[in-house]
This record gives structure tokens, sequence and C-alpha cells, in this order.
């Protein structure tokens, strides 16, 4: 009967995870000849994977309409979360959100959404999404109504 892979102890297999040069769970996978599901699973086994990212502060809305989560706005306020909650973005990524967040504030313009704005400038397929004058004390979106806030949901 052919042996069965090992896997080192789940603390050898998050040092391959941690930077200078962190391995993908492929790669760690490859490394010791198994599958990648069986790499998460001894690290989740363990909590060590990482856990995702709470979007809620860059992104408070509850966004009921599919397409707009899909959006370009969206997808910026999601990269804003991640840079809020200190993860690294991918460099094209880190590269469309500086200039996303640089024309906003040169702008003076925040983000702003309700699934009845009309298709425009931020959304030009399907609407949702808008960027409007920003208020004073206002930075990068203007809070939704309690009504459209994540926040407000029943648990």
């Amino acid at each position: 009967m052919p042996q069965r892979p090992k896997l080192p102890p789940a603390a050898v297999l998050a040092a391959h995870r941690r930077p200078p040069d962190p391995m993908t769970y492929k790669q760690i996978a490859e490394k010791y000849g198994v599958t990648e599901t069986a790499v998460y699973a001894k690290l989740r086994e363990y909590h060590i994977v990482a856990q995702n990212v709470d979007h809620r502060q860059g992104l408070p809305w509850r966004i009921s309409v599919q397409a707009h989560r899909m959006c370009y706005p969206a997808h910026m306020l999601r990269c804003h979360g991640r840079v809020l909650a200190g993860e690294a973005l991918k460099p094209a990524e880190a590269r469309a959100y500086t200039q996303w967040v640089q024309a906003l504030t040169r702008d003076g313009m925040v983000v702003y959404y309700h699934p009845d704005v009309p298709p425009n400038a931020a959304s030009p397929i399907h609407g949702g999404w808008a960027y409007v004058p920003a208020r004073p004390g206002e930075t990068l979106i203007r809070q939704p109504p309690r009504t459209l806030c994540r926040s407000s949901r029943r648990a």
C-alpha cells in the first residue's frame, strides 16, 4: 500500500504563509505532495486560516441588486475595506484604488449608493452608484440612511 503523504505541523505550514515570501496553498500542496484542500484543512483545524475581511467600514450599504455589487465603485470600496483592515492589495488593485481615491478627493466628490439611482458616470450600465459633491466632514463615502445600512439588518 502506498504511503500517504504527511503534512508537517500546522506551525510549519503557517510559517510558509508568512512574509517576506508567503507561499500559496497550491505551492505548499505541491511541496508536500498533497492537495490544496488538505493544506487549508490543516491550517483551519488549528485556526491559522485568514479570516474574511469585514467590508462594512468601507462598504456600509446593504446592496440588494446583484448587478450593483459588481460595479466599479463597489469593487473600489471593497478594496477600501481591505485597506482599512490592514490587508495588502494586489499591485494593479492598489494602483486603481489609489487613482480612484485621488480623483474623488481632487474633485471634491464622495460615493453615494441607492438602488434607485439611474445609470450615470459612476455606474453607466446598472446605476445604483453615483459620485456626489462631498459635504463638510465627508470623506470617500456618503453614509447611507439607516434603511440601507448593513448594521440595520436583523440577526
